[in-house]
């Protein structure tokens, strides 16, 4: 095969955590500033290939509705820019601001997601990230503590399937999370609980392009830090990182594996 194949993968596996209750209120609107950078070694037909990334975006979510003690939030992401260097290209993309990734949320006040269903319509198109082969997922589940007052050592496991669109198929992105509440502390003035995370990611999927069959399957680990305000539930920051080993296998006219090693430091930040 002559041309080179390229696909990375970014999710922006971002949670909002809660104390007790997650406190919001009808109309009111949060934002946050993302950022993210990393690498990704690919290997086909005996030569490796570098591909170093960064990116900056936003995201915001304004709460549409309060019933039955049943969240309706509003949730978009937007990409800035983003910047590409390998020794076969040095490219910056910037995509239109009105090219974004919504998503409409059902959350309980005890933080759990009941529905998380995609807000663009079809006559909106393609969101500028798919556009550029990365897909974007935000991601908003609650995570509630299992006990209302919990105490510095505490430990918790979060287990959670989602779906992103791969080349026009479907990537199903399992992950196991464990969380261990380090304490109280203060971040910016703020009095915030402290949270470690460590999540086992499993990834497959696949999908057909130009008459040949696309097939990825791996595995991976998450790895940081949240900091959640006391008093509100919101988080304040968040320091992530994630590092994928995955396998792409192509069939057609030819037929090949291609590994692929991604490692990102994702973090975001409540803008005030």
């Amino acid at each position: 095969m002559k041309r080179t194949i390229l696909l990375f993968v970014v999710v922006f596996s971002f949670t909002i955590a809660q104390a007790q209750v997650l406190k919001l209120r009808k109309g009111q609107e949060f934002q946050y500033s993302t950022s993210f950078e990393g690498t990704l070694v690919q290997s086909m037909a005996g030569q490796e290939m570098v591909m170093n990334m960064s990116g900056s975006g936003n995201q915001s979510f304004v709460v549409e509705d309060l019933k039955d003690g049943i969240f309706t939030v509003l949730g978009k992401i937007s990409l800035d820019s983003l910047v590409l260097k390998s020794a076969m290209m040095d490219s910056v993309f910037k995509p239109k601001a009105t090219e974004l990734e919504q998503t409409r949320y059902t959350i309980s006040k005890l933080g759990a997601v009941l529905t998380s269903k995609p807000a663009l319509s079809e006559k909106d198109g393609t969101n500028a990230a798919s556009q550029m082969g990365m897909d974007m997922k935000q991601g908003f589940p609650a995570i509630p503590f299992q006990v209302e007052k919990p105490k510095a050592g505490d430990t918790w496991t979060v287990d959670k399937t989602d779906s992103i669109d791969f080349m026009g198929g479907s990537l199903v992105i399992s992950t196991k999370s464990n969380y261990t509440f380090v304490g109280m502390t203060k971040r910016d003035g703020v009095k915030v609980l402290e949270i470690k995370v460590v999540a086992d990611i499993a990834n497959e999927g696949s999908t057909s392009m130009q008459g040949m069959e696309f097939f990825m399957e791996g595995t991976g680990k998450t790895a940081g830090n949240i900091f959640v305000d006391a008093k509100t539930g919101l988080l304040i920051d968040e320091e992530i990182v994630v590092e994928n080993q995955i396998n792409l296998a192509l069939s057609g006219q030819q037929s090949m594996v291609i590994p692929m090693n991604q490692k990102m430091k994702q973090s975001r930040h409540l803008k005030k």
